[in-house]
């Protein structure tokens, strides 16, 4: 992508996170306390209540470093090109509980870095590789390739390791402990593709959630009030479309486009 591209996209991409922030928030006489910034190749905004946003993007600029794949120097970049490597805490945890999700439920996968850089995406050039690299990108995808004892981390058969799938909910994660440990009383954290609801409303309510039915859009096929829930949203290029995942305790369902309401 061309910088003044780059740029207009960030412009327009960080615009759209604020109206996140903004329909959750909107109505509400008290100000939250704010942040708009770009991480982890993608556009965040904090408002947070009873705390500091600028904790938050803090926290999530300090986890790009480790394991942003588009973060040059990055701890997970530094992995991906040495193919062993000591890593930190939150690293080696975010890489073993990725592999136990793809074990337990298939479909996504951390070590299908190979493959999705064929397409360039976030540099200057993005472009459509021939079949037969992505035959060839394909051999190297397998959690089996990844090597974990204690901290240390070794990539085995050319496997290069891409968290985009999990990274952004894992470092919401992260920035809800910090929450709790703030001891804030509510807050929005979107990455745009990944929002996290921390606690109750100024007024009160819960937040309350709706996922578009993907076969009707002017009805729901699941809605929800705040809680123990996690969402986010991916693209499949494949497939040509957006879906949204979300869990509670051990359900696990897919749907399209997450409705505030």
């Amino acid at each position: 992508m061309k910088k003044p591209e780059r740029r207009l996209f960030v412009s327009v991409a960080c615009a759209a996170a604020l109206m996140v922030c903004g329909a959750v928030m909107m109505h509400l006489d008290k100000k939250p306390d704010e942040a708009t910034f770009f991480a982890m190749d993608c556009p965040c905004t904090a408002a947070v209540y009873g705390g500091e946003a600028e904790q938050v993007k803090e926290r999530i600029k300090a986890l790009e470093k480790l394991y942003s794949s588009y973060e040059e120097g990055s701890e997970l970049s530094r992995l991906n090109e040495s193919g062993r490597l000591e890593l930190s805490e939150e690293t080696a945890q975010l890489i073993e509980k990725s592999i136990e999700l793809t074990k337990k439920y298939g479909g996504a996968d951390i070590s299908a870095g190979a493959v999705t850089e064929l397409w360039n995406v976030t540099g200057d050039e993005p472009r459509v590789p021939e079949q037969s690299e992505i035959q060839t990108a394909l051999s190297t995808v397998g959690y089996e390739n990844i090597k974990i004892s204690g901290n240390e981390c070794v990539l085995e058969n050319g496997t290069q390791i891409d968290v985009g799938c999990d990274g952004k909910g894992f470092a919401l994660d992260e920035v809800k402990k910090l929450l709790d440990s703030e001891k804030a009383d509510c807050a929005v954290v979107s990455f745009g593709s990944s929002t996290l609801l921390y606690g109750q409303k100024p007024d009160k309510t819960d937040f309350k959630v709706a996922v578009t039915d993907p076969f009707d859009n002017d009805n729901t096929c699941l809605s929800f009030t705040s809680g123990r829930y996690g969402m986010a949203r991916s693209h499949s290029e494949s497939a040509g479309r957006q879906s949204v995942s979300w869990h509670s305790g051990n359900q696990r369902s897919s749907s399209h486009y997450i409705r505030w309401i």
